[in-house]
């Protein structure tokens, strides 16, 4: 069974982004990137980017490097947000299958 949502804990996570947002200097206009796999942080980020009036740009962890570098190439985005997800990925594909099994160099 899923977890109960409580959208007032989600209101006020987007309220908690689009105040850091803003700290970081980007504000009504500009282009967000953010890039994380199919979580409810996904939709929080965008509603954050929303309250504030910047554009989210999309961008899901299963895309390869070359469409990471391109959004970031031609998206004229201001700031952006990872999880490092695809950094993850990137590692367990370059190791062995016994290291991926055993979860070796993960951390």
């Amino acid at each position: 069974m899923d977890a109960p949502v409580h959208l007032c804990r989600h209101a006020d996570r987007a309220n908690r982004l689009a105040n850091y947002l803003t700290g970081k200097g980007a504000r009504k206009g500009d282009r967000v990137l953010i890039r994380l796999p199919r979580v409810p942080e996904w939709q929080i980020a965008m509603v954050g980017c929303n309250k504030i009036g910047a554009t989210p740009i999309a961008c899901v962890t299963m895309l390869t490097k070359r469409d990471v570098s391109y959004r970031l190439e031609h998206s004229r985005r201001r700031g952006g947000g990872d999880d490092g997800a695809r950094d993850r990925q990137d590692h367990r594909r370059r190791q062995g299958p016994a290291q991926r099994r055993r979860g070796a160099g993960m951390g």
